[in-house]
C-alpha cells in the first residue's frame, strides 16, 4: 500500500516495490492494478535483490519487521494473523534496522531520504545504529495518533 499511495501521489515517479514474499507481491500487483498505478515490483530481500538497478535512488521507504521474536505469540488477534516473516525483526526487533541502515547509503543519493516505520519504544536504539556510520541523519520523527514515535525520516549526509 505505501508503493500504491506513492504512485498515485507523485505520478511521475519511478516506484520500486520489493517484499521477500511472492504472495504479498501477488496481492500488491492486484492492488496497483485497481488503482491503475505502474509499479516495477521485485521480489528479494531488501538491498539483496536482482534486478533491483544498483542505481541512487531520492528516496527509500521500508516498513520492516520490528517485532522481536520472543514476543510474537503474545501480539493481539488483529496482528498476529500475519505471517511471522512480515513480523519477526529479530532478537530485539532491530535486525532489518542494522541492515537497512549498512547497506542503504549506497542506494541514496546524495541527501536523499530514507524513511521507515519503527515499533514502540525503539526509537532510542535505532537512532544509536543510524549513527554509527550509516551516513544518515534524522530529520525528522513522525508520532501516531497516541503521540508515539512511529516512523523516521533520515537524509543522507556527506
Amino acid at each position: 500500500c505505501i508503493a500504491i499511495s506513492l504512485a498515485k501521489e507523485l505520478p511521475g515517479a519511478n516506484v520500486i516495490a520489493t517484499d521477500i514474499s511472492e504472495k504479498a507481491l501477488g496481492v500488491a500487483r492486484k492492488n496497483a492494478r485497481l488503482h491503475n498505478v505502474k509499479i516495477n515490483f521485485v521480489q528479494g530481500d531488501l538491498f539483496n535483490t536482482y534486478p533491483l538497478p544498483f542505481t541512487p535512488y531520492h528516496l527509500i521507504i521500508s516498513n520492516p519487521p520490528y517485532i522481536p521474536s520472543g514476543e510474537i505469540n503474545k501480539l493481539q488477534p488483529e496482528i498476529a494473523y500475519e505471517p511471522r516473516q512480515a513480523l519477526d525483526g529479530g532478537k530485539d526487533g532491530l535486525d532489518y534496522y542494522r541492515r537497512i541502515a549498512g547497506q542503504c547509503s549506497a542506494y541514496l543519493k546524495e541527501e536523499g531520504v530514507l524513511v521507515f516505520e519503527i515499533g514502540f519504544g525503539q526509537y532510542e536504539e535505532i537512532e544509536k545504529i543510524l549513527q554509527k556510520g550509516a551516513k544518515l541523519q534524522i530529520i525528522d520523527v513522525i508520532r501516531d495518533y497516541a503521540d508515539i514515535r512511529r516512523v523516521i525520516v533520515a537524509q543522507k549526509v556527506k
